[in-house]
């Protein structure tokens, strides 16, 4: 089996793994499923947006506990698993063990992390 070119590989990962991790969640907790590719991209653009802020630990005084995007966010964390007490998501490198398995999985990342590694390479070389 030969590597998939870059833009295959991401469109394989999102399919599968986005699919499968992000969107049935979204759809159990809260009844939400993208209608189209464009909403998809949206929901997965959101959370991005939202787990960079998360990460940033930039909402967190209880003065903004009503904030509605605090609300929000906090609804999406419980929803993504980013949220430490949400029992329905154990983040641990079992997941990724078990993605790996998967040879077109496996590829698809290898493939990305290539193309990565070249990009910084060549970056470094125009410094």
């Amino acid at each position: 089996m030969s590597m998939p070119d870059p833009e295959t590989a991401f469109a394989h990962l999102a399919g599968t793994v986005h699919n499968g991790l992000i969107f049935e969640k979204l759809a159990a907790a809260v009844g939400v499923v993208p209608q189209n590719e464009k909403q998809a991209q949206d929901y997965l653009e959101i959370a991005e947006m939202l787990f960079a802020k998360h990460q940033e630990g930039t909402i967190k005084l209880a003065s903004e506990a009503y904030d509605p995007v605090a609300n929000a966010k906090g609804a999406l964390e419980n929803v993504l698993g980013f949220n430490k007490t949400a029992s329905a998501y154990q983040p641990t490198g079992d997941l990724a063990a078990a993605l790996m398995q998967n040879p077109e999985i496996y590829d698809s990342v290898v493939s990305l992390k290539a193309a990565e590694a070249m990009e910084l390479q060549a970056a470094l070389r125009n410094q």
